[in-house]
């Protein structure tokens, strides 16, 4: 496996350009020395990005009481210090690489920015945090998707091979069209209008397993399939059919389940028994359609491929990164806060 080497010289002058300009008032104003809260590898944090992340941190149980003792305000502190490393580290080395922020992030950065202004702005700008802020900080997000692709797409130092993604997508994903058709049977008590719900006999579920059947023949010999579907829909009380894909880890089904949905063949309808219900289906050839199936879902195949990796990866990352904190500063700023009305899920 080729090795990534993480280098830090040539970015944190470009990182810098993402930071200088973050301040207390308005992230524009020249700093003062006494003004920033932290400096990474010689670089300033100044009040306003270090009041973000404190805010994320604050979300987290473990530190939501943090104004209770110094201990806890010693942790929280520990902490927004990780987390402003993280942030210059995974910037700086992007940068490092020369790799642009691709057009689909910038998009989504930029929604989820004014998304959080809109819903959370007057919270922020009480605590003096800027829409510009919150812009850096889900900018700085995107970077770390943009940098993991950087390493495992196609060109980076560890790139996945296409077909090794491909066979990993179309082994943990399965389409099909089709219909479930629950196993239960609806009652009306005595009084005529409280009904109740419950599950069909041995013989019941038979009688409609039989009926199923019917209807798979039907389609096999020529019929349309939606329209065999349709026909029989008010006698069998189900919802329309329609396609579905299914991913290997979901919790409706098991390994053997979604095997045996995932061996479905697109020119003939089964009947599939599942616990509480049966699948009227057949398969999809995902394949035919790259860009409805492999081409949205290759990036998630490519995290669950190498996710686990990039993290150990961005562990050794951040720890090449040395934090100096200017602990007055600190601890004047968690001394000014407002500490269980500032915690909001507003990240």
């Amino acid at each position: 496996m080729k090795r990534t080497k993480w280098t830090k010289k040539a970015t944190l002058l470009l990182a810098a350009v993402c930071l200088i300009f973050v301040s207390v008032q308005g992230a524009v104003a020249p700093q003062a020395a006494g003004d920033w809260l932290l400096q990474v590898d010689g670089l300033p944090v100044y009040r306003e990005l270090y009041a973000y992340f404190l805010t994320e941190a604050l979300l987290d149980p473990a530190y939501a009481e943090a104004g209770a003792d110094e201990v806890s305000r010693e942790a929280l502190r520990k902490e927004v210090t990780a987390r402003c490393v993280a942030f210059v580290a995974i910037n700086s080395e992007l940068r490092n690489r020369w790799q642009v922020l691709g057009q689909q992030y910038k998009l989504q950065a930029a929604e989820r920015t004014g998304f959080l202004w809109r819903t959370f702005g007057d919270y922020y700008s009480t605590l003096g945090i800027s829409k510009q802020t919150l812009a850096l900080v889900q900018t700085g997000k995107a970077n770390e998707k943009q940098l993991f692709l950087a390493i495992y797409d196609a060109g980076g130092v560890r790139a996945v091979p296409e077909q090794q993604i491909k066979d990993a997508y179309y082994r943990g994903h399965a389409a099909y069209e089709g219909l479930r058709v629950f196993r239960t049977v609806v009652e009306t008590a005595a009084d005529g209008v409280t009904a109740r719900e419950r599950p069909m006999t041995a013989e019941e579920s038979a009688a409609l397993k039989g009926k199923l059947d019917v209807i798979a023949a039907e389609i096999s010999a020529g019929k349309d399939f939606f329209a065999a579907c349709e026909e029989h829909a008010e006698t069998l009380s189900y919802a329309a059919a329609g396609s579905a894909e299914i991913r290997k880890s979901d919790p409706d089904f098991t390994e053997a389940e979604f095997e045996s949905i995932r061996q479905l063949s697109p020119s003939a309808v089964r009947v599939l028994e599942f616990p509480g219900f049966y699948l009227l289906a057949r398969g999809v050839d995902m394949g035919e359609s790259p860009e409805e199936y492999y081409l949205l879902g290759r990036e998630e195949t490519l995290w669950e491929m190498r996710g686990a990796e990039y993290r150990s990866l961005l562990s050794d990352l951040k720890s090449s990164y040395h934090a100096e904190e200017n602990v007055a500063a600190a601890k004047a700023l968690l001394d000014a806060w407002e500490w269980k009305s500032n915690a909001k899920d507003a990240g």
